[in-house]
């Protein structure tokens, strides 16, 4: 709840950076470890939103080929960029 009372007072999401520090301190996992913990959780999310809206606009039947080759592009930049945080 402190990285959320962060975030609604604070700007860019610096509740997280409340949040990796509390966490951190007590749980004495480290609060380095648990800030890239919630950096590599934003990044596949940022990942799993390019595919799904990849997916989604080549799906439309009127799409200029010009945005789906950069849809293609983007959608095969997100599998590689998956498969290497995985």
């Amino acid at each position: 709840m402190v990285g959320y009372l962060g975030n609604a007072f604070l700007p860019a999401r610096a509740g997280e950076l409340i949040r990796s520090a509390y966490l951190g301190q007590k749980t004495g996992a480290g609060t380095s470890f648990v800030f890239a913990t919630a950096l590599v959780e934003r990044l596949l999310d940022v990942i799993a939103l390019v595919l799904i809206g990849s997916v989604a606009v080549l799906l439309q039947s009127q799409t200029s080929l010009l945005l789906a080759d950069a849809i293609k592009v983007m959608a095969a930049a997100g599998v590689i960029a998956w498969q290497s945080l995985l």
